[in-house]
């Protein structure tokens, strides 16, 4: 099965369907048009600069000029698997700035024209994003008991949750702080009570991570087990049970939904909260009606519960919400190795 969309790249090729005769060749109106692939630059972990040069037009105007991204080498605009991402028309430069482009994948990019003789692509090429930003070692703090009174997590620590943790006051998670969590418990691993609040606000260049004991990737190996990345369903969830207005901004949240496969839940009396510019991604696959970030019949007011600006991967059922709730378009879903139709696609990648 094919796998999944992502950015550019290219280097000029003529698709053809079959080596053409030399009678095809000398007929002007069979010519596609040349297209060579700028290299991408990087513009931060997450994002690039992406574009292409249309050099010849061939025997008619280029109609549409772009990227064509996916997980697999030399994609094509039909493949439904693929991204295409259109940039104009015409013969000369163009680039553009995508997101998320993510660590752990290696993306396949061309640069792609199109005339009324075909479509001609630039070479392969390949990005393979490395999150720098991300610390290797970290202070491990073993978390226990419960949250009682105002807290602040400083940067620089790894806190390790083993069991369940009830906040029933404000606790405060600086940006860069690596949360890691172990046991599938069914009260969720982080459970907002009454009185309680979460304030977790990361930067685009400082995220806070939420993922499993067993995720080697962010300060290292924490439980001292020999390399490891992780699996779905590692923990359970963020259980917003109680408290009100928590806050989480520029986090990621990786391997949870080992109890009812949701990693977010949102409570009857916890519907006032902001997730924005979060990453939700490898939660276990349930057989449940529950999505990844589960707000249920209790998620109803987009203005009050706030869920903007996010990327959904490689999770089964990504949201679960009332069907009076708008859901932003400036969310993003992709499930891996899904099938799904070019719409769905192109709501993968921001495009700035």
């Amino acid at each position: 099965m094919k796998k999944v969309l992502y950015l550019l790249f290219a280097a000029a090729l003529w698709l053809v369907s079959c080596t053409p005769d030399k009678e095809e060749l000398e007929d002007p109106e069979n010519n596609v048009a040349v297209i060579e692939t700028t290299v991408p630059v990087k513009v931060n972990d997450t994002t690039y600069t992406c574009g292409g040069n249309v050099t010849d037009k061939g025997s008619s105007s280029v109609t549409e000029r772009g990227v064509v991204i996916a997980l697999t080498a030399n994609p094509v605009v039909t493949d439904p698997e693929a991204v295409q991402l259109p940039n104009g028309t015409g013969i000369g430069a163009f680039t553009q700035s995508l997101s998320p482009f993510y660590a752990g994948y290696t993306y396949h990019i061309r640069a792609y024209a199109s005339n009324s003789a075909g479509t001609a692509y630039g070479a392969n090429a390949t990005i393979t994003p490395t999150a720098t930003t991300t610390p290797t070692g970290c202070t491990v703090v073993n978390v226990t008991g419960s949250i009682t009174t105002p807290t602040t997590w400083k940067a620089g620590n790894v806190y390790v949750v083993k069991n369940t943790l009830p906040i029933k006051s404000v606790l405060t998670i600086e940006p860069g702080v690596i949360v890691k969590f172990s046991g599938s418990n069914v009260n969720g691993n982080f459970d907002v009570q009454a009185g309680g609040r979460v304030v977790a606000n990361g930067t685009a260049t400082k995220r806070i991570v939420f993922t499993s004991i067993n995720d080697d990737r962010y300060c290292g190996d924490t439980n001292n087990d020999g390399p490891s990345v992780g699996s779905k369903g590692d923990w359970n969830c963020i259980e917003l049970d109680g408290g009100t207005n928590s806050s989480f901004t520029y986090c990621d949240f990786f391997f949870g939904g080992g109890y009812n496969g949701y990693v977010v839940h949102v409570g009857i009396n916890s519907t006032e909260f902001t997730f924005d510019n979060c990453t939700f991604a490898h939660t276990k696959n349930t057989t449940s009606d529950y999505g990844t970030f589960n707000g249920g019949g209790n998620m109803v007011d987009p203005t009050t519960s706030k869920l903007t600006n996010s990327v959904f991967y490689d999770n089964d059922k990504p949201l679960y919400c009332n069907s009076y709730y708008t859901v932003s378009p400036t969310n993003k879903f992709h499930n891996l190795g899904k099938p799904r139709t070019k719409k769905q696609a192109q709501r993968y990648f921001s495009v700035a």
